[in-house]
């Protein structure tokens, strides 16, 4: 849509979605490509889990790259990868979230942090060079860190009482 609230245009139809019988939010988490030319989302294609999908921004040429687990948060990098946050599954468990990259043509999946902490939100730094996200990883209280683009040199950002997430970066 205008940034004015026209000219709303639908560009997700009849993508498939199995096993709901209720509203289950079937395409969701949208993230705009550098050049804007492309859109990537989450699609929860059966009830188990979803997949990272990217169109056209015109909502054609729908391609799956991934499948993203549970993910809730995409975010599109300079680098041509996109970082996303999702819940591990490990047998006998729940799992935690942690956040991963996988390039834009799909042919690769990076773990960028593995721990028992949650990680969500990943947000990149304007040049690419940075992930911010939130993190339960000190104390059990949510706070930002940021860390480089490879997942080394992870740093606390904030340090207070109060629950800090969903970072997002200046231009």
């Amino acid at each position: 849509m205008n940034a004015n609230g026209t000219g709303v245009t639908r560009l997700t139809k009849n993508l498939p979605q199995q096993g709901c019988n209720i509203p289950c939010r079937a395409e969701e988490a949208p993230a705009w490509s550098p050049d804007a030319s492309k859109i990537a989302f989450v699609h929860r294609a059966n009830p188990f889990g979803r997949d990272i999908d990217v169109m056209n921004a015109n909502g054609s040429g729908v391609t799956r790259l991934t499948n993203a687990g549970n993910a809730t948060k995409l975010a599109w990098g300079r680098t041509g990868k996109i970082a996303f946050d999702t819940r591990l599954q490990p047998s006998g468990g729940l799992g935690d979230n942690e956040i991963a990259v996988v390039t834009v043509n799909g042919a690769m999946v990076t773990w960028l942090t593995n721990n028992t902490a949650t990680d969500l939100y990943p947000a990149w730094s304007p040049d690419g060079s940075k992930i911010a996200f939130e993190s339960d990883r000190t104390n059990g209280n949510f706070e930002i860190y940021m860390m480089n683009a490879n997942g080394t040199g992870v740093s606390r950002l904030t340090n207070n009482t109060v629950f800090d997430g969903e970072p997002a970066w200046g231009p």
